[in-house]
């Protein structure tokens, strides 16, 4: 175990070779990191959580070895040496080997790195441009391709390890349910998780057998890429377990775009993985990028739990919350269309379409294309400006429809040219408009779908009552317009139950949307 007055020698200055006027000490659940001047000195903590063990003396003396040799390869100048600790027979703790002293520990000694250059400085005072991260991405593109290949590691003992870590990610997040995540939500993580290592195995087997497996960083993460010297410096990779080391270059990248979005830096994650597939040529990772990502979102809510449980009762609840922002990414991802489709939302005003699609979208990573904001757009007209004609007058006057579905179709088509998926909130009271919805579908070869939002007469109209009182809301519908529509509105009865789903929006927004995604994952990921 760590020895009991080493924390306190390490804050001392006089315990260094160097000036080092303050002594700043971070802990993580695995380590004591020393900022002692222009220098910072690792300690391994002298635990074992399963994942790793750092329990004995010679583990943490080969793991500083490990380290400092992992390291080298994206951070050469800043990783030095290790150095050891020791204990002499006056009880006083000092650095450097002594042949007359006990070895206690060792320290990792690394150049300190400017906080001012740290990736998250610099993505928070907006001086992380594009150019930063296409220079990113062709550093890591080219470190995956000259990281040493794991030829040992057969396809099928990657599947394993692979299998294993997601395994363990779950049972060491059990006690986190009803206190970071639901049970449902969490049941549907696993659920896509399993679904896609159980559909996927041939392709992650084969980039295993060739060579795609690598000994990769493993945490790649914003907080250990820094702007040094003019050049990228990426650091602190995992050592201390191979499985999480020893792995796919996709997932490696997953990792960071997992970190980044997670941070509300979307764009500079779409800017990263551009310049990356340019740089490696490795279009194939496009599919594994969601499932790898969620289970990264995983992870780090495993580590915030466990972060939690070492914590006093008000940095509990922080790395609670922590822990279940990273469960609700991890959702977002074990959602996400990986296929382009195309899904109607549609109904009678009132009935919640726009709620819902504005609910399901985010989760499903689907473009929402409102027909509403299309038809004032395409007549030049303000979206939140009033229009309140006769029924099917005016701008809703036939004429006039017909041109905003074919805008609404040609949009579409647009997004699943791109390979994206898309929702299109519109009424849909025309079985013609819902077969060209369907023809668009499936001339992209896109999935497709239509939900129809239901509810009572008195919802609807107290929620159509409800707008009128609504700022900058495109929508023109009233109360007084709804029977007119009801008796205008085909009935949709030309697709199969497996296409079309009924939503009852009598419900919460909570439970449409939680029911309305397991409905149409249930449909788009079959067993």
């Amino acid at each position: 175990m760590t020895h009991p007055q080493l924390t306190t020698s390490m804050q001392q200055p006089e315990f260094y070779p160097h000036p080092a006027q303050e002594i700043n000490l971070i802990e993580t659940h695995i380590s004591y990191v020393f900022l002692a001047g222009d220098f910072v000195y690792k300690v391994k903590k002298g635990v074992n959580l399963g994942f790793l063990d750092f329990s004995d003396l010679r583990k943490r003396h080969y793991y500083c070895r490990e380290e400092l040799r992992l390291n080298k390869r994206l951070a050469p100048g800043i990783y030095l040496e290790v150095i050891p600790i020791v204990l002499d027979e006056k009880e006083t703790i000092s650095l450097g080997a002594d042949p007359g002293s006990q070895i206690i520990d060792y320290a990792l000694k690394m150049v300190r790195l400017p906080e001012e250059g740290m990736l998250p400085r610099l993505l928070d005072e907006g001086t992380a441009d594009s150019a930063l991260f296409t220079a990113l991405a062709g550093k890591l593109a080219h470190f995956h391709e000259t990281a040493a290949a794991v030829p040992e590691k057969t396809g099928l003992d990657f599947m394993q390890t692979l299998q294993e870590n997601m395994s363990e990610n779950f049972s060491q997040t059990r006690n986190l349910v009803d206190l970071a995540v639901t049970r449902h939500r969490c049941s549907m993580i696993e659920a896509y998780s399993n679904w896609f290592f159980k559909t996927h195995q041939e392709i992650l087997s084969r980039r295993a057998a060739t060579g795609r497996v690598r000994e990769c960083h493993g945490d790649l993460r914003l907080e250990h890429i820094c702007l040094y010297e003019n050049d990228l410096v990426v650091f602190d990779c995992i050592e201390f377990n191979e499985r999480f080391r020893f792995i796919d270059v996709a997932a490696d990248l997953a990792f960071l775009l997992m970190d980044l979005e997670y941070n509300g830096y979307w764009s500079q994650a779409r800017t990263l993985l551009t310049g990356y597939l340019e740089k490696s040529h490795d279009q194939e990772i496009r599919i594994l990028l969601n499932f790898f990502k969620c289970y990264y979102a995983c992870t780090r809510a495993k580590v915030a739990g466990i972060r939690s449980a070492e914590a006093g009762p008000e940095k509990r609840a922080e790395t609670l919350h922590e822990a279940s922002d990273f469960f609700e990414l991890a959702f977002t991802y074990a959602l996400h269309l990986v296929r382009p489709t195309l899904i109607l939302v549609c109904g009678l005003m009132g009935t919640g379409k726009s709620t819902l699609a504005r609910n399901i979208g985010p989760y499903l990573g689907a473009e929402i294309i409102k027909s509403d904001a299309v038809r004032k757009e395409l007549l030049g007209i303000p979206e939140a400006e009033e229009h309140h004609t006769t029924f099917g007058k005016g701008i809703y006057s036939p004429e006039i429809s017909k041109l905003t579905y074919a805008r609404l179709f040609t949009q579409a088509a647009k997004h699943l040219r791109a390979g994206r998926s898309v929702i299109l909130d519109a009424s849909f009271k025309r079985q013609r408009d819902r077969q060209e919805a369907q023809q668009t579908a499936d001339d992209f070869g896109a999935r497709f779908l239509v939900l129809e939002c239901t509810c009572r007469r008195q919802t609807a109209e107290k929620r159509l009552m409800h707008r009128e009182h609504q700022a900058n809301e495109a929508s023109d519908g009233r109360r007084e317009l709804f029977q007119a529509q009801r008796d205008d509105f085909e009935p949709i009865r030309e697709f199969s139950p497996e296409i079309h789903l009924r939503i009852d929006t009598d419900a919460s927004e909570r439970q449409c949307r939680e029911q309305t995604l397991e409905d149409i994952i249930r449909r788009l990921r079959p067993e």
